[in-house]
């Protein structure tokens, strides 16, 4: 779905928001491609967990002033003007697990959100604890970071006191450059163990293989609509052209992990990536194809069965 560009990232955003809103705890089946925004003015149970997701997302109540939710792009225009309330969070349980069950973080790509892996979530076997992350930075009252070993070490400082069990499974999946995060977040906890899952992520140095004017004229043409948007749609793509800066000057250390790599059939804009590109970061690397998707299929066509494997295995 095409939505205005000045505001297309918070579109993107609330998009997938309004589908975790909309999903059936514990039913993955009930997958609907496409949801209208108009249901939030026929189901009081979707639209309240909506508005509360959005709260939590941004920090900004949607229904202060003129609760205008006529559509997606009337919600991402609203939260650019209403101010922050609180600090958006960035951890987010999207289904408990068991004592003992072990825990799976999960990272999502550029300008993406950890919403778009709630029906991903209810695929993992039932003993593990599911928990994402959102990239950090989004709270206007604090700083964006500017190295990789602070994003990391928030995360795992977060997780510790949030009762990680060390002696559990500990299993990280990254979408895009979700992966270089949580493979260096699976090296700080789990240096000599833990399983990693990414889809269509390189390491940090063939990011930086990629040549700076491409890297820099994606930024200029996101930098140019977001002025034009407002105080949210800027924040994110600041936090996308940080996370850029922080994975150019990050080297991949290695992490003695188990590593499952799926690739889609879509050309990636930081160039061709396949195995090889990991092996010498993990302690061994099996690239599963789905040439019939393209890049953000998995999750836009309702298809995450096709790596359900990975998490079963875990």
């Amino acid at each position: 779905m095409k939505y205005p560009p000045e505001i297309r990232h918070t579109c993107g955003i609330l998009h997938h928001v309004l589908r975790q809103a909309a999903m059936v705890p514990g039913v993955p089946e009930g997958f609907q491609s496409m949801i209208d925004v108009d249901i939030l003015r026929t189901d009081d149970r979707i639209r309240s967990r909506f508005l509360n997701l959005t709260r939590s997302r941004f920090g900004r109540d949607l229904e202060e002033g003129s609760p205008d939710l006529t559509s997606i792009a009337a919600c991402a225009r609203r939260l650019q003007v209403i101010p922050q309330i609180q600090s958006p969070l960035s951890r987010q349980v999207l289904r408990p697990g068991v004592p003992g069950g072990g825990r799976l973080l999960m990272f999502p790509g550029m300008h993406g959100t950890i919403a778009a892996f709630q029906r991903l979530a209810q695929f993992v076997p039932e003993s593990m604890e599911v928990v994402g992350w959102e990239h950090l930075g989004l709270d206007e009252r604090t700083d964006i970071p500017r190295n990789l070993e602070d994003i990391v070490t928030r995360v795992v400082e977060v997780e510790i006191m949030q009762g990680l069990d060390l002696d559990a499974p500990i299993h990280v999946f990254g979408f895009c450059v979700g992966g270089s995060i949580g493979q260096a977040v699976l090296r700080r906890i789990a240096p000599t163990g833990g399983k990693l899952i990414i889809l269509d992520g390189h390491p940090a140095e063939s990011i930086a293989a990629c040549p700076r004017w491409r890297r820099s004229i994606g930024i200029a043409r996101a930098w140019r609509h977001a002025l034009n948007g407002g105080v949210v749609e800027r924040r994110l793509v600041r936090i996308g052209a940080r996370q850029l800066y922080v994975l150019d000057r990050h080297r991949t250390g290695r992490c003695d992990a188990e590593l499952l790599l799926y690739r889609s059939g879509a050309p990636l804009s930081l160039g061709p990536l396949g195995a090889e590109d990991w092996e010498p970061h993990v302690r061994s690397v099996k690239e599963i194809s789905l040439s019939n998707l393209g890049h953000v299929d998995l999750f836009r066509l309702g298809q995450e069965q096709r790596i359900v494997s990975a998490f079963a295995a875990a």
